[in-house]
């Protein structure tokens, strides 16, 4: 498995991409990955934040050497110096602190309180009390006190108290207490004890212990010991193995689908014609 931040070491550079994968690297490179070029040509590295934390001083990162077989110009001391300023490099234009910014592709770690606008094909992972908008087909990983605002078809996923806002068909999957308001027609898979708010044609998976609130024509499918409270047009739906049906509460038209006892719940009084 590589780590971050990997890298190739060849004789005469030090190759430092957004990605860890040093089978990719090598592909890049045009490189075969075979026991000849490894005696010859390159070295698989990886330097590595101790407790993950890169926000530390990279010249504190310990350094992995991720192959038997070595060059004969291999020499650590030599290249070590070299190594770190690489990815010391890397990590200036693609670790954010702070300020704002807009970013559309590649690889991107926001801490603090640093402002992003994530669009394309960006990849973020946001910690702290960072504040990230993604939109395209941006993918973002949430942390801590995070606060995120998905558009399009980007895709977030949510630990801790992070705080997603989704709208359009954004994709979120909540985990831990992660707080999300899904509007439009995302669709949100929640769990542990994650609280989703959804509106619209918003869609809804709630399992473990998850809250959600579901408006307008929104849909839930709940499992486990979840709680869902339903108003409007808003349906819900209940397997067979759902554990008790306390927590489903119905208001105005709402449905509940309930296929453990095959019933429909409604508060609107039906008559049959």
């Amino acid at each position: 498995m590589c780590r971050f931040k990997s890298a190739i070491c060849l004789k005469d550079r030090v190759f430092v991409p957004d990605y860890d994968s040093h089978n990719k690297m090598l592909e890049e490179l045009h490189i075969k990955d075979d026991f000849a070029h490894a005696g010859k040509v390159f070295v698989r590295v990886e330097l590595v934040p101790e407790d993950g934390d890169k926000t530390t001083d990279v010249d504190e990162w310990k350094l992995n050497v991720d192959q038997d077989v070595l060059p004969d110009w291999w020499d650590k001391n030599d290249y070590l110096p070299r190594i770190k300023a690489a990815v010391k490099a890397w990590c200036d234009i693609h670790i954010l602190r702070n300020g704002a910014h807009i970013v559309r592709d590649g690889i991107w770690y926001v801490y603090g309180s640093a402002n992003v606008t994530a669009c394309d094909s960006a990849r973020v992972t946001a910690y702290g009390s960072a504040n990230v908008t993604a939109s395209d087909r941006a993918s973002v990983t949430a942390y801590d006190r995070s606060s995120v605002t998905d558009y399009d078809n980007a895709c977030v996923t949510a630990f801790g108290n992070a705080s997603v806002k989704a709208h359009n068909s954004a994709n979120v999957t909540a985990c831990d207490r992660a707080s999300v308001t899904a509007c439009d027609r995302a669709n949100v898979m929640a769990c542990s004890s994650a609280s989703v708010a959804a509106c619209d044609s918003a869609s809804v998976t709630a399992y473990d212990s998850a809250s959600v609130t579901a408006y307008d024509s929104a849909s839930v499918r709940a499992y486990d010991s979840a709680s869902v409270t339903v108003y409007d047009n808003a349906f819900v739906i209940l397997p067979k193995h759902f554990q008790t049906l306390n927590p489903v509460l119905l208001y105005d038209e709402a449905i509940c689908i309930n296929r453990k006892d095959h019933t429909i719940q409604s508060p609107v009084k039906w008559e049959q014609k």
